[in-house]
C-alpha cells in the first residue's frame, strides 16, 4: 500500500512539473514576440522610411536643413509633434504584425516543444 503511494505522488509531481515546463515555454515564447516588435519594428520603419524617401536628406552647408529632412523622412506627418506622437509614428500597422509576430513565435518556441516532449 506504501509503495502504491509513493509512485503516484511521483507521477503527479511529473505531471505538474511538465505542464509548469509547458506554461513556462508558452509565456517567454510570447515575451520574445513582443520584445521583438518593441526592439525591431521601430527600427524596421525608420530604414523603410529613409529607404523610401526620394528628397536629398543631407545638405552640407546647413546641419539644421538636414536634420529638418531627417525629421520629416521619419516621422513623416508626425515630425512636428511631440515625443509620444513621433514615438507611436514609429509603430504603423502594428496590431496585424503584433498578432502575427506573437503567435508565430508562440507556436515556434512554446508549442512545438510541448508537443515533441510528448
Amino acid at each position: 500500500m506504501k509503495d502504491n503511494q509513493s509512485s503516484s505522488i511521483v507521477s503527479t509531481s511529473a505531471i505538474m512539473h511538465s505542464s509548469g515546463k509547458a506554461n513556462a515555454r508558452i509565456i517567454g515564447s510570447a515575451v520574445a514576440g513582443v520584445s521583438e516588435l518593441a526592439l525591431f519594428h521601430p527600427v524596421d520603419t525608420v530604414a523603410k522610411r529613409l529607404m523610401s524617401t526620394e528628397t536629398q536628406l543631407i545638405t552640407l552647408s546647413s546641419p539644421a536643413q538636414t536634420r529638418v529632412n531627417l525629421n520629416n523622412a521619419i516621422f513623416r506627418s508626425c515630425a512636428t509633434e511631440g515625443l509620444g506622437q513621433k514615438a507611436m509614428s514609429l509603430f504603423p500597422g502594428v496590431g496585424f504584425g503584433a498578432a502575427y509576430k506573437i503567435l508565430q513565435r508562440v507556436y515556434k518556441f512554446g508549442g512545438q516543444p510541448v508537443v515533441l516532449d510528448m
